[in-house]
């Protein structure tokens, strides 16, 4: 026998926090989510030596990686089947406003649509002190 669902019909948001947080991708790059609601999540990126390029500063696919992940995690806040975690990616844009240096990165996400097949989100990415280092949209097959 299963367990019930939570009250609210959305999948178990703790669960989900749990699951994303082994995902061994979310390891390498020491992501951490920090909420997670329906419709909109905040991740969490700590500056460290292993995330620069050559230039000795962040390297733009860790903002990629962040900025994807934050919507995605909306969207999964939004789900109610677990089995609907498969979605993708399929279009991304993101504009790279400065460098990661130092801090931390965090992404902001919300879900601006979601239709039976498709959904579109933005993202924001900041440092602790509000200061923007991207901006961006996503769209993603469900």
């Amino acid at each position: 026998m299963s367990e019930p669902g939570p009250p609210s019909g959305r999948m178990d948001l703790q669960r989900l926090v749990t699951a994303v947080q082994e995902s061994g991708f979310y390891q390498l790059l020491g992501m951490e989510i920090v909420d997670v609601k329906p419709g909109y999540s905040k991740l969490r990126v700590r500056f460290r030596k292993a995330l620069t390029h050559a230039g000795g500063v962040g390297h733009g696919g860790v903002m990629a990686s962040i900025a994807d992940s934050c919507i995605a995690c909306a969207l999964f806040g939004m789900m109610q089947d677990p089995a609907e975690l498969g979605i993708s990616t399929i279009e991304m844009k993101l504009n790279y406003l400065r460098p990661f240096k130092e801090g931390e990165m965090i992404a902001e996400g919300r879900i601006i649509q979601k239709g039976s097949s498709i959904a579109v989100g933005e993202m924001d990415v900041h440092d602790g002190n509000g200061v923007i280092y991207g901006k961006g949209i996503a769209t993603y097959k469900l």
